[in-house]
């Protein structure tokens, strides 16, 4: 999101933009039904209350949970390893890292935090590639031709059998299309 916005706001400081998967905060609207917006919001706002955050913060972080989560996110359940386990809990340690978490939850729940993600697709003005893993759990593949529609500047390359992050699954595989792209784009 911040490389889009920064894209669409600064397009002379950049010669193409590299995406992979791309979060619309404002999806949520589009998926679930008008009259549940009261209901959604309430329990947003209870979920954004500091104290259980950080008490939810304290669980997720063990070891254990984090390799459930790491089953949304990875489409191949022998690159969830131990290392990257610890790749994952390293950060959750630091001092401070629950109070980032309820900060972003809260931001999240801010009327004015989420940014129109379809508005900024049409302006780039600049070549942009938008990569995404097929068994992505996470942000469903379908927006991605969602997204494409918005902008003819946008390339999409779509992954097979790799989930949300492409570039720890297949990191050759994405180095490749990333460098296939920019030679094609320098042409």
């Amino acid at each position: 999101m911040i490389s889009l916005a920064a894209a669409v706001k600064y397009p002379e400081m950049l010669e193409g933009l590299v995406m992979m998967s791309l979060p619309d905060p404002n999806l949520e609207k589009e998926a679930i039904p008008a009259f549940l917006y009261p209901l959604v919001a309430t329990i947003k706002n209870v979920v954004a209350n500091p104290l259980l955050v950080k008490s939810v913060f304290h669980f997720i972080r063990q070891p254990s949970m984090l390799r459930r989560g790491a089953t949304l996110a990875y489409a191949d359940p022998k690159a969830i390893t131990d290392e990257l386990i610890d790749i994952l809990a390293k950060p959750t340690q630091d001092r401070g890292a629950a109070n980032a978490l309820t900060a972003l939850v809260i931001a999240q729940n801010n009327p004015n935090y989420s940014p129109d993600v379809k508005k900024l697709l049409s302006s780039l003005t600049i070549p942009t590639l938008m990569i995404w893993g097929d068994k992505d759990k996470i942000i469903p593949p379908k927006l991605a031709s969602e997204i494409v529609r918005h902008n003819e500047n946008i390339q999409l390359h779509t992954l097979k059998n790799v989930g949300q992050f492409t570039h720890y699954e297949c990191p050759e595989q994405i180095n490749k299309v990333i460098l296939d792209w920019i030679e094609s784009v320098n042409s």
